[in-house]
Order: structure tokens, then sequence, then C-alpha cells
């Protein structure tokens, strides 16, 4: 799965607070994660759901914005 780049200007719109936002992008990246056969490399994208949910509960102003992400992969 590639993530478009219209997402990141979603992201961004929705005002990720800036001490989390090296971690989210790193962590949306790994939800499009793909072996070398293109198939879903599951174990790196449920890294990147467990970086998520960090993100969601360390930070209430994040929390929706990336429970509107999570329901959208």
């Amino acid at each position: 799965m590639l993530i478009p780049s219209g997402f990141y200007a979603y992201v961004i719109g929705r005002r990720i607070y800036p001490e989390h936002f090296k971690l989210f992008i790193m962590a949306v990246d790994k939800l499009g994660a793909v072996d070398k056969s293109e198939n879903p490399a599951i174990e790196i994208r449920l890294g990147g759901i467990d970086d998520l949910e960090r993100i969601a509960t360390e930070s209430d102003n994040d929390y929706w914005p990336i429970m509107e992400i999570l329901t959208l992969t």
C-alpha cells in the first residue's frame, strides 16, 4: 500500500502536534510496508499500529486524528 501525497496534507491539516510529528510520519509509512515480493510486511505494519497507539495514548489532541487514520487502513 502506497501512502498518497495528499494524505500527508490531510495529516498536516489535522495538526498533529510537533513533538509527535516525526514518529507519526514514520508510523504511517510503516502501515504501507511491503516485502521483497510486494506482499504486505505484517510485522512492520503492526509496529506502525503500535507506534500510532503510543502517540494516541500520550496525547489527547492527537487521539482522534490517529483513530481516523487507523479506521482508514
